[in-house]
């Protein structure tokens, strides 16, 4: 069961990045304000709380949920600080694979009895996380240190994340299991506001004189992203409650399936919107992809059988 909500779930991411393209390549053009948005947009999360869904845990296990939801929060600070100093190419591939691995180590840490993986498994999570590198790569690559020990440090906040957050979700129902992560995020995020930088730019989103009108399509674009991408954010957390300790890792060795429905998506509509596409598409980059699909697929039949 996890297994098909994981992959819907990055059917879904696909989507919404391909909308998130558009509406960055035209209508909406301002970063800024779009991950402001975005971020204002995931506290809806505590509207549940008047419902009765919140559970207040031991203190052990509300440690873990601030602190799945704090490492989120800073491993998405270190990802952009590398896409900005570092091509997508070189952080994106290496993030995708060495996160499994930091998400199989830790468990095996922290959880002493369980076992990893099977020979089976095994093989399954080779297969996935090097069609997700490979399906992630651009036309050239090449690792520097510096970017590498970027990848390596969000890669280790990503799975500590979902790590902590496991241990959140074996004891809380999954509702109220979300929202101590999402506090977590949300607390981690309001100490950005002790930089003076941040705060000039948040000002500066609210000070800005010059007022933008959104017709009423890319308005409905943004609102149904939003919940789309809400969605798959969930999905990935419903994955990760509803997986064994053991195949915690496979949640994040199958991101090649996003990348793969990304490929396909903006295969078939690159002739209409050009701007979505992240490379151009050639003979050499669609056989490299193919191979690439092929290989997380027969990584989802190894781990499904």
């Amino acid at each position: 069961m996890w297994i098909i909500v994981a992959v819907t779930a990055y059917l879904l991411l696909a989507l919404a990045a391909l909308v998130d393209k558009y509406l960055l390549a035209g209508p909406i053009p301002n970063p800024k304000f779009y991950a402001f948005a975005i971020g204002v947009l995931g506290s809806v999360v505590f509207l549940l709380i008047p419902f009765g869904v919140l559970i207040v845990p031991p203190f052990s296990i509300l440690l873990f949920g601030l602190l799945a939801g704090s490492f989120n929060v800073l491993a998405l600070l270190i990802f952009f600080t590398g896409l900005q100093k570092f091509e997508a190419s070189r952080i994106v591939p290496a993030i995708g694979g060495i996160t499994p691995i930091f998400t199989s180590l830790l468990t095996l840490l922290l959880v002493a009895e369980t076992q990893i993986f099977s020979g089976k498994e095994f093989a399954a999570f080779l297969l996935l996380v090097g069609g997700t590198i490979s399906i992630s790569m651009g036309p050239r690559v090449s690792l520097s240190i510096q970017s590498l020990l970027y990848a390596a440090l969000a890669a280790f906040l990503f799975a500590g994340s979902v790590v902590f957050a496991k241990f959140v979700y074996v004891t809380q129902p999954f509702l109220s299991a979300v929202q101590w992560v999402v506090l977590g995020s949300f607390t981690t995020a309001i100490f950005f506001l002790l930089s003076k930088e941040v705060r000039a730019e948040v000002r500066a989103l609210f000070q800005k004189k010059e007022k933008k009108t959104f017709s009423l399509w890319t308005a409905f674009l943004f609102w149904f992203n939003r919940v789309m991408g809400g969605g798959a954010v969930a999905l990935q957390h419903l994955a990760v409650f509803l997986a064994p300790f053991g195949s915690v890792a496979f949640v994040h060795a199958m991101a090649g399936f996003q990348y793969a429905f990304l490929f396909i998506l903006a295969l078939a509509l690159s002739a209409k919107l050009p701007s979505i596409a992240e490379e151009p598409i050639s003979t050499s980059v669609v056989m490299r992809k193919t191979v690439s699909i092929l290989l997380i697929g027969a990584g989802l039949a190894l781990l499904a059988l």
